[in-house]
């Protein structure tokens, strides 16, 4: 009841990072996996609801399909974050999802690479 952070729902992270223009100077796109820092944040936390390997595999090909119609030099995706433990964003290996992020990583890159 005394929450007062934000609940923000993964697919529309998603969609709306995807959907964002191309601006006049090189963008580098980023995804991020799920989210949840109510550990450090206490009740003015942000919960990402909706996150998962199956839901990011999705966003990352979208960026995948984006860069590889850049120049070579601007073929770049960035990751948050690789090993966030406390805010439950990783891509390592877990009890929930297993390899599910690191799988999905894989197979967006082959679709297009």
């Amino acid at each position: 009841p005394e929450f007062n952070g934000r609940v923000v729902d993964y697919r529309e992270a998603a969609r709306v990072s995807s959907a964002r223009s191309p601006q006049g100077y090189p963008l580098f796109r980023g995804a991020m996996l799920n989210w949840d820092n109510t550990a450090r944040r206490g009740v003015n936390g942000t919960v990402v609801h909706h996150g998962t390997p199956l839901e990011y595999r999705k966003w990352l090909i979208a960026l995948v399909d984006e860069a590889v119609r850049r120049p070579v030099a601007e073929r770049l995706i960035f990751i948050n974050a690789w090993n966030e433990w406390a805010e439950g964003t990783h891509l390592e290996p877990d009890l929930e999802f297993g390899r599910g992020y690191l799988e999905a990583t894989r197979d967006a890159m082959a679709i297009n690479c």
